[in-house]
């Protein structure tokens, strides 16, 4: 597989352009799933996580805006370096967008806000940082030799094949060095949206295994984050469904800031 637009690419960060805007429109949404992969000098994938898709961003937004989507090098150092290299693309390479939106999923949703430390005034007056099922605490989830031990052969079996455990998964394990470091971005210094998801007993298959590992393992959340790591002190909006789907519901906050702000 061949990704195309490649618009920055670096030993810890790589961002794809998916989709120009249409009609002159000058808003960029920048999204993260927190996937990592690799690339050649030509752009071929010669590594990626488990259900990488690069495409399935575009029609989640529709066609009023940019699209750039951000992936984790698989030699990335870890978040805090890649969110000082995004938010230096934001002040370089996003300069001329009116308005700038961070839709970060998880470990890329803690990455997007720790970067608001590194933006001058004038990138945050223009960006909006929408953080989805974010480890602001930690997940046991991320600590690869304490939670294998709660779980069964199956379900061990599937936790192994699909969590990476890369440096920047490493980061959000509790009480990692990342997090120990970790500030919530101020609110009267750019806007910031949070989003928590509680998984249930539903019908979507991926839904379904991630509320019983959430009550095997004891997480209390989603599947994979606990709803206390989630939540900040202020408001936030809460979304039914598991660590999994939870991006995917979020996407009309993006599209209600996108038209009415």
């Amino acid at each position: 597989m061949q990704l195309r637009n490649i618009v920055y690419k670096s030993s810890n960060l790589i961002i794809q352009h998916i989709q120009k805007n249409s009609n002159g429109c000058n808003i960029a949404v920048v999204v993260g799933n927190g996937h990592t992969i690799s690339i050649d000098d030509k752009n071929n994938v010669t590594f990626c996580d488990p259900l990488f898709n690069p495409e399935k961003s575009i029609n989640d937004y529709g066609n009023e805006c940019s699209i750039f989507v951000v992936y984790y090098a698989k030699t990335c150092e870890g978040l805090d370096i890649a969110g000082k290299e995004l938010a230096n693309f934001i002040k370089d390479y996003l300069s001329l967008y009116k308005k700038i939106i961070l839709h970060g999923h998880s470990k890329c949703g803690l990455c997007f806000l720790n970067l608001a430390k590194y933006l001058d005034r004038w990138s945050m007056l223009r960006t909006c940082i929408i953080s989805v099922s974010a480890p602001l605490k930690g997940t046991p989830f991320a600590d690869v030799q304490n939670f294998s031990k709660r779980l069964n052969v199956v379900e061990k079996f599937f936790y192994l094949k699909f969590f990476s455990n890369h440096n920047v998964d490493k980061d959000i394990c509790p009480n990692s060095e990342f997090l120990n470091n970790f500030e919530i971005p101020s609110f009267d210094r750019l806007r910031v949206e949070y989003v928590v998801s509680k998984c249930g007993p539903r019908l979507n298959p991926i839904d379904f295994l991630l509320w019983l590992i959430d009550i095997r393992a004891k997480i209390n959340g989603d599947g994979i984050v606990p709803m206390e790591s989630q939540m900040p002190d202020g408001i936030y909006f809460q979304v039914k469904g598991s660590h999994a789907t939870s991006m995917k519901k979020s996407c009309k906050i993006v599209r209600d800031i996108m038209l009415n702000n």
